[in-house]
């Protein structure tokens, strides 16, 4: 069991299995769905609150997700864990490296770190902000969704994997191969 643990990659299939495991058991022991920007939105509640407590009390969308809610809740502590697991992995897996600027991105863009991470944060933040305009995140819409049966779970991530591969061909100008050494 231990040397499937430390394999570099695994297989995409062992891995959905794996999540699909983990969806019943959530469904099953907490009754939660995966998901995880609604933390960002309870984070986000409780900062402002810190400096602007009126607004935050008097926020409907803020009072959705704080209001008879616990602060370290499910969402919460599966955030912690997916690094605390990303983190493990790396170290089972033998297959952490420093690297700033990926060849693909160094292929197309060149090899600068600063040019890299600012476009790494503005997307972080597209892709946060269009989450919470969404009502979910990947995992809550595919994952949770798709496992649901959700016709809404469907499209999403059909469209998301179309949007993917247009992207990935207007960026890169390669979506088929991978130059990523």
């Amino acid at each position: 069991m231990l040397q499937i643990l430390k394999k570099n990659r695994w297989s995409p299939y062992t891995v959905g299995v794996g999540i699909g495991i983990l969806s019943w058991l959530s469904f099953l022991i907490a009754k939660k769905v995966i998901g995880t920007s609604t933390i960002f939105v309870v984070l986000s509640g409780l900062i402002t609150k810190l400096f602007y407590p009126e607004y935050v009390n008097s926020s409907t969308y803020y009072q959705t997700y704080l209001s008879n809610q616990p602060i370290i809740g499910w969402g919460f502590v599966l955030v912690i864990f997916l690094f605390i697991g990303s983190f493990v992995a790396s170290i089972l897996g033998n297959s952490r490296t420093k690297q700033h600027v990926p060849q693909i991105w160094k292929d197309r863009f060149g090899s600068s770190y600063t040019l890299r991470y600012f476009w790494s944060v503005i997307g972080g933040i597209l892709l946060g902000f269009g989450a919470r305009l969404a009502g979910g995140c990947t995992s809550g819409h595919s994952i949770s969704g798709g496992l649901m049966l959700a016709l809404s779970g469907w499209v999403f991530t059909l469209v998301l994997f179309a949007i993917g591969v247009i992207s990935a061909f207007l960026i890169y100008k390669t979506p088929f191969t991978s130059n990523n050494k």
